[in-house]
């Protein structure tokens, strides 16, 4: 493998990453949206004795 194929490739690599965090993120932005409006969060026991 010549110095401008190590090249591509290494981009290619770090565009695949790139592109893989994306997915992760937006995974997890939905969860947590997901997550808001189905799963009833529990009163904090401080707010209750004000």
């Amino acid at each position: 493998m010549n110095k401008g194929q190590q090249i591509a490739k290494l981009q290619q690599l770090a565009e695949d990453k790139i592109a893989i965090e994306a997915v992760e993120d937006k995974q997890a932005y939905a969860e947590s949206r997901v997550k808001e409006q189905y799963i009833p969060v529990a009163p904090d026991e401080e707010q209750d004795k004000l």
